[in-house]
């Protein structure tokens, strides 16, 4: 550790024994996000299994088709 006198102006040692940690915890009831797998089609609501191909993204939602994305579907 350096000493106080070798640190800068304004700066002075901190340590977690002067400053306690916080320990972050997930609750055991808390679920996961959803993953973007089981999200349907924004416009239409078909599943995304039934989808033909991967889909498309657009305003950070996922839709079926290029004609769902624009409007069309």
């Amino acid at each position: 550790m350096p000493k106080k006198e070798s640190l800068p102006p304004g700066i002075h040692e901190v340590s977690r024994e002067t400053i306690p940690v916080q320990e972050e915890f997930i609750s055991p009831e808390a679920t996961p996000s959803k993953d973007e797998n089981d999200c349907p089609c924004a416009r239409c609501g078909k599943p995304r299994e039934d989808w033909d191909g991967p889909g498309l993204e657009k305003d950070d939602r996922f839709y079926c088709s290029e004609e769902c994305a624009e409007g069309r579907g």
